[in-house]
């Protein structure tokens, strides 16, 4: 590795993400929760603009002409054809098709991991999701209502008839509930050496 592409700031919160272990990566959803979606849809952003550039800037070179603008052979309209190859950018990296897009970037490889977390981020959101919706209804609403913002631990107190404190510990406690169901969910997900299985895997891809 070692080299400018590696050095993205965004790749370095993925690997971060990756390397945390399941009820970590549950403390992140949670602590961002309520703008998470948007978060992935910034990574993919960055993640496409770092794609087009690599591509564009490596494109030139191999043509011998830094000074001209390559068209990417969809058409004449040089913002139109910016605007196709964004699509199919955007659409390669949601469906992890990558090989076309990938042909004149620095590091496929590593454009290829970025996107496999950006996956498994998505999924370990709906996991998320789906151990809050196996609390009770009166605790789902009252956690929902707390991590989206919605409420604060003083309207929970409020309008549960109860001390600060209490509303605190009664949210702490509904939050280590989720931390723990979710936890299990994704521990199967990453157990065992599959991830270092699919990492090997997915690398041999990029080799072939």
């Amino acid at each position: 590795m070692g080299t400018e592409a590696d050095t993205y700031f965004y790749r370095k919160d993925l690997r971060r993400y990756e390397t945390a272990d399941p009820e970590e990566k549950v403390r992140f959803i949670l602590n961002h929760f309520s703008g998470f979606e948007m978060m992935i849809s910034s990574f993919e952003g960055y993640i496409r603009i770092s794609i087009e550039e690599e591509c564009r800037y490596n494109r030139r070179k191999e043509e011998g002409d830094a000074g001209v603008r390559v068209q990417g052979g969809f058409t004449s309209d040089p913002t139109l054809s910016q605007a196709v190859r964004n699509i199919e950018i955007e659409e390669a990296i949601r469906s992890g098709d990558m090989n076309q897009v990938l042909k004149y970037t620095d590091e496929p490889k590593l454009h290829r991991q970025d996107c496999f977390i950006l996956t498994d981020m998505r999924s370990d959101y709906r996991y998320t999701v789906e151990a809050i919706r196996r609390l009770k209804p009166c605790e789902q609403s009252l956690y929902l209502d707390y991590i989206t913002g919605r409420k604060d631990l003083y309207r929970i107190a409020e309008d549960c008839g109860i001390q600060y404190q209490s509303a605190k510990n009664k949210i702490a406690r509904i939050r280590i509930r989720v931390v723990k169901m979710a936890g299990r969910t994704l521990l199967v997900k990453y157990g065992g050496n599959r991830r270092e299985w699919l990492w090997n895997t997915k690398s041999k891809e990029i080799q072939d």
